[in-house]
């Protein structure tokens, strides 16, 4: 079987968008299946990102790279002087020469994406086009040449919702250019064989849009342990209130409007400390990441410990931890975002901090992890029962391998 993969950060590229194609790459490699990738270009040739895809797998995989051309997504993140000055130019012209959303990452590639499928597919019969999202017209690109060639197979991957996603600029569009949106996801639903998502809720979004709903499916993102880490250390999964601190370690990004969950994490940590002084000392948080100030100043009366962001250093702070925060803001509270999948390779339970939705509840149903004043709650009132952790059930349920036979039911099912 002859797979492309179009997806602008799979590997080289560095970024956790490639993650998810990186690993269906590596499985279908290792099943001996031929795998094609579209990606954008890197921007730099200096290292290859090893993370998701060793070199040896890159070596095997057939690349074509596509420039990045939208230059207004590139002004908006430069710190040039220059640049910032020409950026509202910049998105008057885009908006005369783009009628939807002119923030998608793969703006203007079109023509770049249907040249490099119509050469792959002569050099070699393409069987199925997986294409990957956000960005969204990347889907597009792929549906109009599912049109021109109905006897490839196009699996339309959704990442992130489309119509309801804070992080691409989709709420600030005017009502013209969201209909023009809708339109392109309802000719993306009509094309492709098999509409796929890690995520319920961005299956729900595209629900009432599908003529046939049997085209959407489930396909959650997997645990794989030596693409993160390999640790043998015994795994600590029960509650040890004899300790002497209480480690809770976060890494990554702390996103927008996060500031009420601070708040509510600050309440609860005054209360132990005026009720159980002696608990409150054992506490203990270090937060890595670059955005740090954003949470400091409300929870600059604790024991919190800043730092920047210190890249794979930090395998020995979350092997150290009790436990590891998952935050998330209200965009993202139905996504069941890589990070949940990555960090249990560490065999910690979670401590959730954020918005409450699909993400919490799918974790209090594993029994991987619970909100973070449940858990500090449980320390100081012993009337309260012990959480009984259970990664080793969540791991074997999110394999790599358990994940990659659930997309292989779907590439090679008779019914499409």
């Amino acid at each position: 079987m002859h797979v492309v993969i179009i997806n602008n950060k799979f590997p080289p590229n560095q970024g956790i968008g490639g993650r998810r194609m990186a690993l269906l790459a590596k499985y279908l490699l290792g099943k001996g299946h031929s795998v094609s990738v579209i990606c954008q270009k890197p921007y730099s040739d200096n290292k290859m990102n090893l993370q998701w895809l060793s070199q040896d797998d890159q070596e095997k995989v057939h690349y074509v790279f596509v420039k990045n051309k939208n230059y207004l997504n590139q002004a908006i993140f430069s710190n040039q002087l220059l640049v910032k000055i020409f950026t509202p130019l910049l998105r008057w012209l885009f908006n005369i020469l783009h009628q939807g959303n002119i923030y998608d990452s793969s703006l203007f590639q079109q023509s770049d994406i249907l040249s490099a499928l119509t050469k792959i597919h002569n050099q070699h019969r393409i069987d199925w086009i997986i294409a990957t999202a956000a960005p969204f017209n990347l889907l597009y690109y792929s549906a109009i040449f599912k049109k021109r060639f109905p006897d490839v197979r196009l699996c339309c991957d959704i990442r992130d919702p489309w119509l309801k996603n804070d992080n691409y600029g989709y709420q600030n569009l005017s009502s013209r250019r969201k209909e023009i949106e809708k339109n392109k996801m309802r000719f993306v639903l009509q094309q492709a064989d098999l509409i796929s998502s890690p995520h319920p809720s961005c299956l729900r979004e595209m629900a009432p849009f599908c003529e046939l709903p049997d085209k959407l499916h489930l396909i959650e993102h997997c645990y794989e342990q030596e693409s993160v880490h390999n640790t043998n250390q015994d795994p600590k999964l029960q509650v040890n209130s004899e300790k002497n601190t209480i480690k809770f370690v976060y890494a990554g990004t702390i996103y927008p409007k996060c500031e009420a969950y601070f708040q509510q994490l600050n309440t609860h940590l005054q209360f132990i400390k005026k009720e159980h002084p002696a608990l409150y000392q054992k506490f203990s948080f270090h937060i890595y990441s670059d955005d740090y100030p954003k949470m400091k100043p409300l929870l600059k009366d604790h024991a919190f410990h800043f730092s920047p962001a210190i890249g794979s250093a930090i395998s020995t702070p979350l092997e150290e931890a009790d436990y590891i925060i998952i935050m998330v803001n209200d965009s993202m509270k139905d996504l069941y975002i890589t990070k949940v999948f990555d960090y249990s390779v560490y065999q910690k339970p979670y401590a959730f901090l954020g918005a409450k939705g699909e993400l919490i509840a799918m974790m209090e149903q594993q029994k991987i992890g619970m909100e973070i004043g449940q858990i500090l709650e449980n320390y100081w009132d012993p009337s309260l029962p012990s959480p009984i952790w259970n990664l080793k059930e969540f791991k074997q349920h999110f394999s790599f391998e358990a994940i990659g036979q659930k997309w292989m039911q779907q590439l090679t099912s008779p019914n499409l």
